[in-house]
């Protein structure tokens, strides 16, 4: 294949990656959110799976609109599509060996859940404050449901990974350096999840006394502070530990395990309630800037995307 080395691609590559996988991803999401929300369905992620677990699928319908959410993986078939166009063969294999990427020390695995620890910790201990105190049994009986959950968030949510920080990041950083890399990454991140506040908008539009620009600047207001209080200040974790290991296999750790454990916490102590995200937010901002502080790194050498 062809490979594309024009000044004109490197200037609108990454745009053409990041239309690509917001198309892919909200042709199929868009209509399934819609739908759901127009039904009642609650769909699974993050914030919702306890819930879900807890009550189960209504019908067959609701359990095909919630496999159908395992399919969204736009950002990674996007980074697929331009680097079989850009590089060929050479840039798809450089992707799946970082993908797997998997060597890289026990110690950096430690740190990896050790960040999801401290991000979830303050959840944690309001939680236990607020009691009740969960027994032995409501602590490790969501356990049975590890296996099913990890491959649900592998297939829902790692899988962005191998685009955003495999082909999207390093594409970023040929041209910005690390930070603004990962402040223009994290608001591309943070829109492309925009669908999964259709229900903020149509429960509000339906509420009484609501319209549409009123349902319309919730939703606008809530995308925004979802963006900026919790996708920005996760980008810059996600930079430092690509940068330190060059691993996309361990972005989709941290990933899957982030997800996972805000989904165990909220079954654990459903007293934490709303306080998780906005908990878990701060948190992560607060780690961003000890890792941008003390710890920061640039972006190890690596050839331009495309070239």
């Amino acid at each position: 294949m062809m490979k594309i080395t024009s000044t004109g691609w490197k200037r609108y590559s990454l745009w053409i990656y990041v239309a690509l996988a917001y198309i892919i991803t909200w042709a199929l999401w868009l209509p399934v959110e819609w739908f759901a929300a127009q039904r009642g369905y609650i769909l699974p992620n993050p914030a919702t799976l306890a819930e879900l677990l807890k009550t189960g699928f209504r019908d067959g319908t609701h359990i095909l609109l919630s496999a159908t959410t395992i399919l969204i993986s736009g950002p990674m078939f996007a980074a697929i599509i331009v680097l079989a166009f850009e590089s060929g063969g050479t840039g798809l294999r450089d992707l799946w060996q970082r993908s797997i990427h998997w060597r890289v020390g026990g110690w950096w695995y430690m740190i990896m859940l050790a960040i999801v620890f401290v991000i979830y910790t303050p959840s944690i201990v309001v939680g236990l404050l607020n009691g009740p105190v969960p027994t032995a049994s409501q602590v490790f009986t969501p356990l049975v449901w590890f296996a099913p959950m990890f491959l649900y968030t592998f297939l829902a949510s790692g899988l962005e990974e191998p685009g955003w920080r495999g082909y999207a990041l390093p594409n970023l950083q040929t041209r910005h350096n690390a930070r603004k890399a990962s402040l223009i990454l994290g608001i591309i991140w943070g829109i492309w999840h925009w669908p999964v506040f259709i229900p903020v908008y149509t429960s509000t539009l339906n509420a009484p006394g609501g319209s549409l620009p009123q349902a319309f600047i919730t939703a606008l207001i809530q995308l925004i502070i979802y963006i900026f209080g919790a996708m920005v200040g996760e980008a810059f974790i996600y930079t430092w530990l690509y940068n330190r290991t060059r691993s996309v296999f361990l972005c989709i750790l941290l990933h899957i395990f982030h997800n996972m454990a805000g989904t165990y916490v909220s079954m654990i102590l459903p007293s934490a309630g709303q306080i998780i995200p906005v908990l878990g937010g701060i948190t992560q901002w607060i780690i961003a800037i000890v890792l941008m502080r003390f710890f920061w790194v640039e972006a190890p050498h690596e050839n331009s995307i495309g070239e």
